[in-house]
């Protein structure tokens, strides 16, 4: 089971971070790459903060409502994000790959 959710995890980085590298112009990558490096220096503060929340209200509602807000905005980003629909998944002789942005070059 655990090799599964690694598997799917490794998975998801790689797909967040190519997309991400291919939405950003070259002249803003390095900042935006180092506040994604954020994300793991400050792990241990979000699962303090998480562990005192399940404490007090139960793990069922932290984790409901975290998620519950994820979802929300990942749906408005898509349906209000001209730069998600202007990739492009295309099919190669090595497998799928996604094409950048117009502009990205």
């Amino acid at each position: 089971m655990l090799r599964r959710i690694l598997k799917f995890e490794m998975i998801y980085l790689t797909t967040n971070l190519t997309l991400l590298q291919l939405s950003i112009p070259d002249e803003l990558r390095s900042r935006v790459m180092g506040t994604m490096s954020l994300r793991s220096e400050l792990m241990p503060v979000g699962a303090f903060i998480t562990g005192i929340d399940a404490d007090l209200v139960g793990p069922k509602i932290t984790t409901l409502i975290p998620g519950g807000i994820a979802r929300l905005i990942a749906v408005t980003i898509f349906f209000t994000s001209p730069t998600v629909h202007e990739y492009h998944v295309v099919q190669t002789g090595k497998g799928i790959a996604a094409t950048s942005p117009a502009w990205a070059g």
